[in-house]
């Protein structure tokens, strides 16, 4: 009698243990897949932009932008160069906020910025090619068309506030940032590189921690993330070639990913051909 309970014992807990193990496997494919959705949503996919044939499946912004209309990232995302760094053997990735075209009702906020990266993926390995947030370096430039040389913007640390580091806010100027680093500005691209993502964490604080009443909810501004290649590491102009822009989505109170994938020998043509892309090599380390 002992013994066939002790059989019974090991046999239910056998089938526990691999309850609970299937469950883990169909949990991290349901996270892995919604992770691939999003990572999809910051380039491509509803809504998708409506203002130019040549980027009928990227993704329009999440509202409007007061960038020239002579930009083609205006209305949304872009791939631009994509993966064609041609004689470029270096890059380096950015970010950057608006805020809306039509002005925010709520203005005393500061952005936090947090856990800023880009890897390459090379040798069958993900590579930390930037960690941004080390050495962080942002300016203000005139919203419309980038026309000046940049107001250097100081950083305020929050490492005792979830991390990173925040900037404020100043009517009429758009925040852009990157890694600083001297003497070598840009990341030496591998031989034969896959992929290039980039991500960023942002949210919106408030910009004086006595202010009461901040509706957070009210506040209207918009970030996208994205890379551009060099000529070589210490260039300091980049000749626009520009990897891609991401879909700008609207920043909260809230932490929210911002991500650029770029990868695949060709421009996606369609949504699968992309998701295909990213589903054909480990997701990046953060995940």
């Amino acid at each position: 009698m002992k013994k066939n309970i002790v059989t019974i014992l090991g046999i239910c807990s056998l089938f526990i243990l691999w309850c609970l193990f299937n469950g883990s496997i169909s949990s991290r494919n349901i996270d892995s897949n919604k992770i691939v959705d999003q990572i999809v949503y910051d380039h491509m996919g509803e809504p998708y932009r409506d203002d130019n044939p040549n980027y009928n499946i990227w993704g329009k912004h999440e509202g409007n932008i007061p960038i020239s209309n002579s930009f083609d990232w205006c209305k949304g995302a872009r791939p631009k160069d994509w993966m064609n760094c041609g004689v470029n053997k270096a890059l380096s990735s950015w970010g950057q906020i608006f805020e809306a075209k039509d002005g925010s009702p709520v203005k005393n906020v500061r952005f936090q910025i947090r856990n800023h990266f880009m890897y390459i993926y090379s040798d069958n390995k993900w590579i930390l090619a930037e960690n941004v947030s080390k050495n962080i370096e942002a300016k203000y430039f005139l919203e419309q068309n980038f026309n000046d040389t940049g107001e250097t913007l100081k950083n305020h640390s929050e490492t005792f506030n979830g991390g990173g580091v925040s900037y404020d806010y100043n009517h009429g100027k758009l925040i852009h940032w990157w890694k600083k680093q001297w003497p070598v500005y840009r990341y030496k691209l591998p031989k034969d590189f896959e992929a290039i993502f980039i991500s960023c964490e942002i949210r919106l604080i408030q910009s004086n921690v006595t202010d009461k009443g901040v509706d957070f909810d009210e506040a209207v501004f918009y970030a996208g993330v994205g890379a551009d290649y060099y000529l070589n590491t210490n260039s300091v102009s980049q000749n626009n070639n520009g990897l891609s822009i991401s879909r700008h989505k609207r920043i909260t109170s809230r932490w929210k990913t911002f991500t650029a994938y770029i990868a695949g020998e060709s421009i996606p043509k369609s949504i699968s051909e992309y998701r295909n892309q990213i589903l054909s090599r480990p997701l990046p380390p953060i995940y």
